[in-house]
């Protein structure tokens, strides 16, 4: 393996008596070549020919790609006439509406993708809509079917129904709730109606979930308009459905404790009461600044971490700590009032880096397997921006007081831990239960 040298080092494996083919001459194949290729059993081989397609604008090749697009046995090629015709901008894409219903999901997925992209008239839509509202539909066909209402111009009723009826089905789903939410487009007012109206009055988790988001959102926009139409709705529903709501709003209890929303009368909220006085305003009553009780005062931008940690939460750890962070029997313990929690930050984003090996002291009592999961798995696959928000947010909530998380304290101390391989044990932890260094 020492010769030859100077030569590099990147060597092609192949079997003995291999010969390499000859290298096909795309700049000569004419139009129906070029077509046919884009069925080729060698991916290297489609790609060129499409690119050769369309930077050639080979428009003569639209009706041969149609027929493969619609009728080709092999559905890699199908996908490839496909995305050829949208590079190529079909005049008539109204053509291509047989995509729509092929055996492939894969095939009908980018068949949205590609209408879309080549602006099928809007009175194609409503026809595509209905179709796509059955609880048959597959997976992927419906995440794209959820980005695609966002910009498909039908009555903003019909698009509402849509999307409900296409994402109930996949409610538990959290990437399937993010496409809805996504294609909302400033409507999550309207939306929240439709699914409280929907929703039954006994607690359904996800949907529990999704209504959270929806409230959270609507806050989040800053419109008071939109707050004061939700809110004066809030008697009417469920206590499940209220209690979601009131979720959403009170993960932005640090940004309206420093920016409070003036409502136009004084909010019916049983129970909520004090957390109303402190984030909203009304005729006679004005919020009181922030007790210190409360810990310091988050900044705009941590009160933006604050909130996106709680989707963060609901994503990743509420199956086993729960959404009120009490824990969950045989799962894993509370996280308020937890002085783990509330301790070091080092400590704490070692735990979500590498996992955590029991058993365990909390607040003075002792977890160990069955009563807990023996080990908590690494949530190493968050990026540091979404450790440092969730974080931020558990260090917040259920009355825990303690200071915010910053990213670029969990990006430092990513690269100082990265040769760890295996969960950390308790002992292990001790010595990092310290905050990080001044300059966070």
């Amino acid at each position: 393996m020492g010769q030859p040298i100077h030569l590099g080092r990147i060597w092609r494996i192949v079997p003995k008596g291999f010969e390499q083919p000859a290298k096909p001459d795309f700049a000569g194949k004419n139009t129906d070549r070029l077509v046919e290729t884009l069925a080729h059993e060698n991916g290297w081989q489609r790609d060129m020919a499409q690119m050769h397609l369309v930077e050639g604008g080979m428009k003569a090749a639209v009706p041969a790609l149609r027929k493969m697009a619609l009728n080709h046995a092999s559905p890699i090629a199908r996908l490839h006439a496909l995305w050829t015709l949208e590079g190529l901008r079909d005049p008539e894409p109204w053509k291509l509406l047989g995509v729509l219903r092929d055996e492939s999901p894969r095939v009908r997925a980018a068949g949205l993708r590609v209408l879309q992209s080549l602006d099928l008239p809007g009175d194609h839509w409503p026809e595509i809509v209905s179709e796509l509202e059955g609880a048959d539909l597959p997976d992927e066909v419906a995440m794209q079917a959820l980005f695609a209402l966002e910009g498909v111009k039908i009555p903003m009723p019909v698009r509402l129904k849509a999307i409900h009826s296409i994402l109930m089905p996949r409610v538990m789903d959290p990437l399937m709730r993010d496409a809805a939410m996504s294609s909302l487009g400033g409507r999550e007012g309207a939306f929240l109606r439709v699914v409280l109206q929907l929703s039954g009055k006994e607690l359904d988790p996800f949907q529990a979930f999704l209504i959270e988001s929806l409230s959270s959102a609507i806050v989040a926009s800053g419109n008071a308009f939109r707050v004061r139409e939700f809110m004066r709705e809030f008697g009417e529903w469920a206590p499940w459905k209220r209690e979601a709501i009131w979720n959403g709003v009170r993960v932005h209890g640090p940004m309206l404790a420093r920016h409070p929303i003036s409502l136009s009368s004084r909010p019916e909220i049983k129970g909520r009461e004090d957390e109303a006085r402190r984030w909203f305003a009304w005729p006679g009553h004005t919020p009181e600044p922030p007790k210190d009780s409360d810990g310091r005062p988050l900044t705009e931008e941590e009160a933006e971490d604050f909130a996106r940690g709680r989707q963060v939460y609901l994503a990743t750890c509420v199956a086993c700590h729960g959404s009120d962070g009490r824990g969950m029997k045989m799962l894993a313990p509370p996280l308020a009032g937890s002085d783990w929690v509330q301790g070091g930050e080092q400590r704490l984003a070692r735990i979500l880096l590498h996992g955590l090996s029991g058993p365990l002291t909390v607040s003075g009592k002792r977890y160990a397997s069955p009563e807990i999961q023996p080990s908590m798995p690494p949530l190493a696959m968050l990026n540091n921006s979404d450790v440092a928000a969730v974080l931020t947010y558990i260090r917040r909530e259920w009355g825990n007081t303690a200071d915010p998380v910053a990213e670029k304290s969990v990006s430092r101390l990513r690269i100082e831990t990265q040769g760890r391989t295996v969960p950390w044990t308790e002992a292990e932890l001790k010595p990092f239960d310290i905050l990080f260094e001044a300059g966070r």
